[in-house]
């Protein structure tokens, strides 16, 4: 849902800012190769959604986890990761474009959803481990 948001930030900015096409197609992109890298994770644990199976899983998964860690910081924008590209091009435009109200908006919400990003990686590396998932082999792995 809050990648409609910004979506919708980026439609918003046409007219207003010569960068309105890339604001959008950038976050997009880097959202969807975020997304890739995310579920190739889900995916090789078989499909596992509920998140006490994630719990403790840089134990019992010592090379899935910092995958899974950096697509979760790269959904949240973090600088050097490819959605902080995204979301710093969208940034820029909506700024370029008057709408400098609406920047801090989405920064603010950029905030939040690195607390709720930051209890799902706390999870993988700090609760005790769960029951044993199967796992696939090493080609999803490789994948990943």
């Amino acid at each position: 849902m809050v990648q409609a948001g910004y979506v919708l930030t980026a439609v918003a900015l046409v007219g207003q800012s010569d960068d309105a096409v890339m604001a959008l197609l950038t976050p997009l992109l880097s959202h969807a190769i975020g997304n890739v890298a995310a579920f190739s994770g889900v995916v090789h644990l078989r499909g596992c959604t509920k998140i006490e199976n994630y719990a403790g899983m840089a134990r019992r998964q010592p090379a899935a986890a910092p995958i899974q860690v950096l697509a979760l910081l790269s959904q949240t924008d973090i600088p050097l990761l490819i959605g902080f590209v995204g979301k710093i091009t969208l940034f820029m435009a909506t700024i370029e474009g008057g709408f400098v109200w609406l920047a801090l908006a989405a920064t603010a919400n950029t905030i939040a959803s690195l607390f709720y990003s930051a209890r799902v990686m706390g999870w993988k590396y700090f609760d005790p481990p769960g029951e044993q998932i199967e796992m696939l082999g090493r080609t999803s792995a490789v994948a990943m």
